[in-house]
């Protein structure tokens, strides 16, 4: 079973993202609500890979670094009708759910 505490980082990094990217070019957007949920989460999950670490020693963090990376640049990439966007949003998901199933074995 997997813990909802591994999952709410990626979910609400995931939608930061999507909403943050979606308002871009709007004045009456809400940059800094997306901007807060983002950070947020980053600091979520980085407790929850700092304690991971310490106990086992175990290279998710460097997956975590990519996930981030991914969220912060794949939305970036200009296809029509916002499919980057659909696609960093499927394969967060799909990612978040393979790395928490892993987490939830180690601990």
């Amino acid at each position: 079973m997997i813990k909802k505490s591994n999952l709410l980082p990626y979910i609400f990094m995931i939608a930061s993202s999507v909403g943050y990217y979606s308002n871009i070019g709007r004045e009456d957007s809400l940059f800094y609500f997306w901007i807060t949920i983002f950070v947020v989460s980053l600091i979520l999950l980085i407790v929850n890979n700092k304690d991971l670490f310490k106990k086992y020693k175990s290279n998710i963090v460097y997956y975590d670094m990519l996930f981030v990376l991914g969220v912060i640049f794949i939305p970036r990439i200009n296809l029509p009708y916002g499919a980057s966007r659909l696609i960093m949003a499927i394969l967060g998901v799909i990612y978040a759910l393979l790395i928490s199933r892993k987490k939830n074995c180690l601990k």
